[in-house]
């Protein structure tokens, strides 16, 4: 199997045209090493709807529901409903008080994940932002542009620029570049059953092991005023494995634009 993270370089509202300008950086840095080859070009569409309906038992707390096609993970669209976190139960201090059972918290909102024909994604945008428009409300759209895949060694590396969609007239501008580097793991156990799982991985060694590569992709490079976010596939419920793990991995980084 493989592990990912994403590292997200923000782009400046002030330059604009500097996020094209460290994309080509990153790409000639890539292309600048004997062990590095090209594999693909790659592109990403992401649509985020929030909850319309304050969700309960914490009203201010809103559900994300995300519409995302990445070329290089299938040829199908991903949907996926992100979970509110686990929520204060008002009547614990109650049961507290009278020495009952303790149970602080409500169950959190479980995340949920399906995939649908590329052919159909239009068609269901459609119907999540017209026909339900009292449950969902549309966000944003987001874009990769100048998307391209490598091989470096033992790593695959893809690089592209973030661009959200403005208006509907389809203008769009930078957010940043992502740079998604992947590593083959070797997990096994996932039938080993219960108790520790045979060859283990030490995600933090490997996480280190990726930003190594990180390092020597961007030696050199200017990446501006803004702080670099990583983001994990470990970050997931232990059920989701592989290519969902990724898929959750990916909307964790697109839902930045909403400050959650």
């Amino acid at each position: 199997m493989k592990y990912s993270g994403i590292f997200f370089i923000p782009s400046s509202s002030a330059t604009p045209d500097a996020s094209k300008t460290l994309l080509t950086s990153l790409i000639q840095n890539l292309e600048s090493h004997d062990s590095t080859t090209h594999l693909q070009t790659w592109h990403l569409t992401h649509h985020l709807l929030r909850s319309a309906i304050p969700p309960l038992p914490q009203p201010e707390l809103p559900i994300f529901q995300h519409i995302l096609h990445h070329t290089t993970l299938s040829s199908r669209t991903f949907c996926y409903v992100s979970p509110a976190p686990p929520t204060k139960n008002r009547a614990a201090e109650r049961r507290k008080a009278l020495h009952l059972p303790d149970s602080s918290t409500e169950p959190a909102t479980r995340a949920s994940l399906m995939s649908i024909p590329e052919t159909q994604a239009k068609a269901w945008l459609d119907m999540q932002h017209k026909n339900l428009s009292a449950l969902w409300t549309y966000k944003h759209a987001l874009s990769v542009f100048g998307g391209q895949v490598y091989a470096v060694g033992q790593f695959e590396v893809g690089v592209g620029e973030l661009r959200i969609t403005r208006s509907v007239a389809g203008q769009t501008a930078p957010i940043g570049i992502a740079v998604c580097i992947s590593t083959p793991v070797d997990g096994g156990g996932e039938e080993e059953g219960e108790g520790k799982e045979k060859g283990e991985v030490d995600l933090q060694a490997v996480q280190e092991l990726v930003r190594v590569c990180w390092k020597v992709v961007v030696r050199g490079l200017e990446l501006g005023k803004g702080e670099v976010r990583e983001f994990w596939m470990d970050g997931v419920e232990k059920e989701w494995k592989g290519k969902e793990a990724v898929v959750r991995m990916w909307c964790e980084l697109l839902k930045l634009r909403v400050g959650l």
